[in-house]
């Protein structure tokens, strides 16, 4: 939310409450506040960006389950360094196995809520979008489970990809405590501005076994 509302004071875009998007802003800005946009709507934010839309924009997206708001910037120009690097990494598999696992567990059951499993609560933290991101899921112990690494690590074997990467078995595994846990991402996107290593995955499913 800091981030967004210091791009749009920066380029000066409200107006009265309201963006103009008439007004010039830059490729890597546009898309920067695009990608804050969607990612804040799925995340119980909307009804806090919907003010920012003028009243015709509000009536199109107001039912609509993410903000996509890239294609109403109107003067957008490109910087003299700002090359394409939006960078898509899809999951090929239309399906996936869970014979092995005991618990399946959509990203927005975390989000809300902690979730216990097995007489176990464990909490996730995603905070990809700071200046110094985290991902991990943590036991009321303490003791927590790295997934920014092996998530980084699937992003670093692209890195010099541009553009839609279809791969299969897009998914993380690691150990928490007495847990197995298996995270398979529908997409990892990487937006297309020069400046940014900033990612963002999208419909995360979590695998959880508990081990013997």
């Amino acid at each position: 939310l800091n981030q967004l509302e210091h791009l749009l004071k920066k380029n000066e875009l409200v107006t009265n409450g309201k963006i103009n998007f008439d007004k010039s802003i830059t490729n890597a800005d546009a898309i920067s506040i695009a990608d804050k946009f969607e990612f804040l709507s799925i995340r119980d934010q909307k009804q806090y960006l919907l003010q920012f839309l003028p009243d015709s924009l509000v009536t199109l997206e107001k039912n609509s389950k993410k903000l996509y708001i890239r294609s109403y910037f109107n003067n957008v120009s490109a910087e003299k360094n700002d090359q394409d690097r939006y960078l898509n990494i899809i999951n090929a598999d239309p399906y996936f196995e869970i014979k092995d696992y005991d618990y399946i567990i959509p990203e927005s059951k975390f989000l809300h809520s902690k979730v216990t499993v097995s007489g176990q609560t464990i909490t996730l933290f995603n905070e990809l979008y700071k200046t110094k991101p985290s991902y991990y899921l943590e036991l009321d112990s303490g003791e927590k489970a790295d997934l920014l690494t092996l998530t980084n690590d699937i992003v670093a074997k692209y890195n010099s990809k541009i553009g839609a990467v279809s791969v299969s078995n897009l998914s993380i595994e690691t150990d928490l405590g007495k847990y197995h846990i298996k995270v398979i991402f529908d997409q990892i996107n990487r937006p297309g501005y020069s400046d940014s290593n900033t990612y963002y995955i999208e419909n995360p499913i979590y695998l959880i076994k508990v081990k013997e």
